[in-house]
C-alpha cells in the first residue's frame, strides 16, 4: 500500500482554514486508483476537495497534490 510519505510532494494548507488536507486512496483491481484530497471540517461542509483517477496509486496522488496546490495558489491570488 503506498503511503503519503513515499511521494516526494508537499501539500499546502487549506486557503480557508490553513489546516492539512486529509488523503484518502482508494482503488479497485484491474480498476485503477482514485486519490482524494479534502479539507473537512468537523460536521462541516468541504472547503476545497480534489478528487484524481489514474491507472496507479502513486500518479493519482501526484496529480491530485498538484491539483490541490494550484487550487490553493489559484484562491490566494484572488484574495489578494
Amino acid at each position: 500500500m503506498l503511503m503519503q510519505s513515499q511521494v516526494d510532494v508537499t501539500i499546502l494548507p487549506c486557503p480557508v482554514c490553513g489546516r492539512t488536507p486529509s488523503v484518502s486512496l482508494k482503488g479497485i483491481a484491474g480498476h485503477g486508483c482514485w486519490a482524494t484530497l479534502k479539507c473537512k471540517p468537523f460536521l462541516g461542509r468541504a472547503h476545497l476537495k480534489v478528487t484524481e483517477g489514474k491507472a496507479h496509486p502513486e500518479r493519482a496522488l501526484r496529480c491530485a497534490v498538484d491539483t490541490w496546490n494550484k487550487a490553493v495558489m489559484e484562491d490566494e491570488e484572488y484574495d489578494d
